[in-house]
């Protein structure tokens, strides 16, 4: 016979189970036991079964009001959110001569990746001219299959620009600027600051 404490387990994404199978045979003959379809980067050995769900593995789900509060709480993610994928494991004990097969039931609950700003452009700190075109932008990368939204700040009365990783701006006033862009993906957000000065462009004459 072949046993597992329970049937059906549920795990965060990114978040490691291990559960161990036990095998019995009334006749002590020697068992061998095996998971025919092991998720990828998945381990069985000695009994054990262990595997930590990417991230990516929830792909199909849509955000709401409720999706941001349980994502602020592990225990609420797994107990409540229906953000879920099922993922049954199949394991098998045999002595050669019969085959006990035993399923087990994972629902794999979507944990939240916060987006990452890899790199941006134009350095801090540097100084540029009235008058000229500033062209600031961020490399970014999703985890979760959100779509990405951006939102640009030039400070008080100079307005925002929504939806693009890069813009162009051009300065009329000299001093010290401070541009800021959002990186949000529905749930969590990074934030990218540049501060720099423009400086007045004197005019030339022939």
């Amino acid at each position: 016979s072949i046993s597992v404490d329970q049937d059906s387990y549920q795990v965060l994404e990114g978040k490691e189970i291990s559960f161990l199978i036990k095998a019995h045979d009334k006749d002590n003959d020697s068992i061998d036991l095996m998971v025919e379809n092991p998720p990828e980067g998945s381990s069985f050995k000695d009994g054990v079964f262990r595997w930590t769900p990417p991230y990516n593995t929830v792909s199909n789900f849509t955000q709401s009001a409720w999706t941001r509060f349980f994502s602020t709480s592990e225990f609420l993610t797994k107990k409540i959110s229906k953000q879920k994928e099922i993922v049954w494991l199949k394991f098998t004990a045999s002595d050669g001569t019969t085959e006990t097969i035993l399923p087990v039931k994972l629902s794999i609950k979507n944990v939240n990746q916060a987006p990452k700003i890899l790199d941006s452009l134009p350095e801090n700190g540097q100084t540029y001219y009235t008058n000229e075109a500033v062209v600031f932008h961020v490399a970014t990368k999703e985890y979760d299959p959100e779509e990405l939204e951006y939102e640009w700040d030039f400070g008080i009365g100079q307005g925002k620009v929504y939806g693009t990783p890069t813009v162009e701006r051009t300065f009329t006033k000299p001093g010290k600027k401070t541009v800021k862009v959002t990186v949000m993906d529905g749930l969590d957000e990074k934030v990218k600051i540049w501060n720099f000065d423009i400086v007045q462009k004197e005019e030339s004459y022939t």
